[in-house]
């Protein structure tokens, strides 16, 4: 015979919560990121072209 552990459906709901928690957190955690590059990058941009018109002065 096997044994099977079948959750309940509220433990079912619970886990799906968690894992949509989870999910939601890791995008805006990867959002976070994405938009501190863009603004490392935009920097940077700006300094190269900073240095490029004081080369030509």
């Amino acid at each position: 015979m096997f044994s099977f552990n079948l959750l309940t459906i509220e433990e079912q709901s619970a886990l799906k919560l968690q894992c949509l928690w989870r999910s939601r957190s890791a995008r805006h955690q990867l959002l976070r990121l994405k938009e501190k590059q863009l603004q490392e990058n935009k920097q940077r941009k700006e300094e190269r072209a900073a240095i490029n018109i004081l080369k030509y002065l």
